[in-house]
């Protein structure tokens, strides 16, 4: 496995550099792109934060957050299921009103095939 040499140098200060250096940086990055998601400056109305588990959201809800009037300005889609993700999206954005903004793909388990994704939705 190939190492990044200024992480290298960087983590060769510390006892324990996975959890001392890699770990805090990793969260910080993710809280940071995180923010930027859920928030904008042109935001004037409610935010909704979705993370359901691996089977995604239920039809119904979908179908509720579809009709939803206009002061619900932006949906965080939370999902660590790729596929499902793609569905719920696709179902959402299905009637026009919903448009995939901004995506945030965090790798939490290295050395694994899952990931974490971030997905920004907003009115279209």
């Amino acid at each position: 496995m190939r190492i990044d040499p200024l992480v290298a140098a960087r983590s060769a200060e510390f006892e324990d550099p996975f959890e001392e250096y890699t770990v805090p940086d990793a969260v910080l990055r993710f809280r940071q792109g995180f923010g930027r998601l859920i928030r904008t400056k042109r935001d004037q109305g409610r935010v909704v934060i979705l993370d359901p588990p691996r089977g995604g959201v239920g039809e119904g809800l979908i179908a509720l957050l579809a009709g939803a009037d206009r002061r619900l300005a932006r949906i965080i889609y939370v999902s660590c299921n790729p596929a499902t993700l793609a569905r719920d999206l696709k179902r959402l954005c299905a009637g026009g009103a919903w448009r995939v903004e901004e995506v945030l793909v965090c790798d939490m388990f290295p050395q694994t095939a899952h990931v974490e994704a971030c997905c920004a939705v907003g009115r279209a």
